[in-house]
């Protein structure tokens, strides 16, 4: 299949998701505002996967170090949830499991068609935190809403995002022990990658309607990358497939 017509179905399903959204939640009454905080704890896992399912609302995910997470997650735990919503429907699932030495976890809304439309006039927040210290492969999946990922200083292994209508700022700056391959498929929504300067950093980008800006980056035959790529120990490998919006790439410094 085409990239292009690959672009235009994800604006069909990002269109889709915002008509079935409407239709599935008009009208639903608004319970008391609620929050709750989740621990996972590794039970004896030394790696893992997560995978976080967001129908709708705003997502924040970052290193549970004491810098950003304030209190740190102890080094027992693979994450730290802080859930505020105002519908039940919209609270998590959790799901973990260890297999081998592999912790796998699936956070899930416990019903993605609930919630106020427009989906900002409902309450539905989650700041999750990873534990830095843990070898880990990031799925990240989010139908509307805003998403937030500041994801420096964690041990990714893989990192995969796919987001509907959603208004993405993805933050890789901070330190990278190892490399990593990056994708990111978006239906709608302006999208903010900041790079680091000092990891080597190679983009592959495809957009359907909006602009892209490289200001900050060369480029190389299909590809654009940043002045460390080719001379740095790490290197980030970035896939990009976005409906329509805009997408900037901004290197730090």
């Amino acid at each position: 299949m085409g990239r292009s017509v690959r672009v235009r179905q994800l604006i069909g399903v990002a269109l889709m998701v915002g008509t079935l959204l409407a239709i599935a939640v008009f009208g639903a009454a608004a319970a008391e505002l609620a929050s709750r905080t989740e621990s996972v704890a590794l039970g004896g896992a030394t790696s893992a996967t997560v995978a976080v399912e967001l129908g709708a609302g705003r997502l924040r995910v970052a290193s549970g170090s004491v810098a950003t997470a304030g209190t740190p997650i102890p080094a027992g735990d693979l994450l730290r949830g802080d859930f505020t919503y105002d519908h039940e429907e919209l609270g998590p699932t959790i799901d973990y499991r260890v297999d081998g030495d592999t912790g796998r976890l699936l956070l899930g809304q416990r019903n993605s068609d609930a919630g106020d439309w427009p989906w900002d006039e409902s309450v539905n927040e989650w700041n999750l935190f990873l534990n830095p210290e843990v070898p880990t492969a990031l799925r990240v999946e989010v139908g509307a809403g805003e998403t937030t990922m500041a994801l420096g200083g964690l041990q990714l292994t893989d990192l995969d995002i796919a987001t509907g209508a959603s208004e993405t700022t993805l933050d890789l700056t901070g330190d990278w022990r190892d490399g990593l391959n990056v994708r990111i498929v978006g239906g709608a929504g302006d999208l903010l990658v900041r790079l680091p300067p000092e990891v080597g950093v190679r983009i592959e980008a495809t957009l359907g309607a909006g602009d892209l800006d490289t200001d900050d980056l060369e480029q190389d035959g299909d590809a654009f990358v940043n002045d460390a790529y080719g001379d740095a120990a790490v290197t980030i490998e970035i896939e990009i497939e976005h409906g329509a919006g805009d997408v900037e790439l901004d290197v730090a410094g």
